[in-house]
């Protein structure tokens, strides 16, 4: 009875989850797999649950075996208790499943994350005569373990070039994504690190340095590209100590998103241009 329980109620967990991210979630292009998997998960708790049951009713054969008669499962009060639980379990499985979704949905709408007030958000350019450099892509899924490699032959000794690097204040800076942890690293130094796991895959990461006050350290501009079908990026800002000044998750429609940097011709003042399906800039506030 209890590995009934334990895989009827998982399987409404599992099953509860995949319906709400097909009805309010963002699913991914392996979505599909999910459901044949449900039915598997489900026997695999159950199977649990079913060892877990035999073991406390041998105990209680062996030691207590006066309460065999209360746990009758062929008795009325033991078959009404029963069903009473399942229902009240499918019920919360199936709610736990479902906010599961929408708590991981409210958790990666697009909104700003974190703010220093360092900066200032708008939506022209603030410059009358601009030029622009492109970020550089510093990592990318689709060739991580190419990356690996390369980073055994640096190790070795190899050839230092063949990892895409930064020059971020007089020093060469490596910008990846290390099971979903965001690293900035100089060398074997790890200057920052930002964990965006909860979010969703990386996918692939662009960066770039930006002096936003002319008689400061640079800061460095990061644009994370999430998976494909999560329609999310997102930029991060750090300054010159790796510490994070302005973090926001965008929404991504149907384009090539990136970021570069805007320097004024006149002024050599510089800025950040974030791209997705729409453009906004970085400034550095007053």
């Amino acid at each position: 009875m209890f590995g009934a329980l334990c895989m009827t109620v998982s399987g409404v967990f599992f099953a509860a989850g995949m319906i709400a991210e097909a009805a309010i979630g963002r699913p991914s292009s392996t979505f599909a797999i999910g459901y044949i998997q449900v039915p598997i998960a489900a026997l695999a708790v159950g199977a649990v649950g079913f060892a877990i049951g035999a073991f406390v009713a041998q105990q209680i054969g062996r030691y207590r075996p006066q309460w065999e008669h209360f746990i009758n499962i062929k008795s009325p009060l033991v078959v009404s208790l029963f069903l009473i639980i399942l229902s009240v379990g499918v019920y919360l499985s199936a709610n736990a499943g479902y906010t599961n979704v929408k708590y991981f949905e409210e958790l990666s709408k697009p909104h700003v994350i974190s703010d220093n007030r360092i900066l200032s958000k708008v939506s022209s350019l603030p410059f009358n005569f601009p030029s622009f450099q492109d970020s550089v892509k510093t990592w990318d899924l689709s060739k991580e373990s190419d990356n690996l490699v390369r980073s055994l032959i640096v190790w070795m000794g190899g050839a230092d070039g063949m990892i895409p690097t930064i020059s971020w204040n007089n020093r060469q800076v490596t910008v990846v994504s290390e099971k979903d942890i965001i690293i900035i690293r100089d060398n074997a130094r790890n200057i920052a690190q930002t964990d965006l796991r909860k979010y969703n895959y990386t996918r692939e990461l662009w960066a770039i340095p930006v002096r936003l006050h002319l008689q400061e350290p640079e800061y460095l501009a990061v644009f994370v590209n999430l998976r494909s079908t999560s329609n999310r990026a997102m930029v991060l800002v750090y300054n010159h100590g790796g510490s994070i000044v302005y973090h926001e998750i965008l929404e991504r429609k149907g384009c090539e998103p990136t970021i570069r940097k805007v320097t004024d011709l006149k002024s050599h003042q510089e800025s950040i241009e974030v791209k997705t399906h729409e453009t906004f800039y970085l400034v550095a506030s007053n």
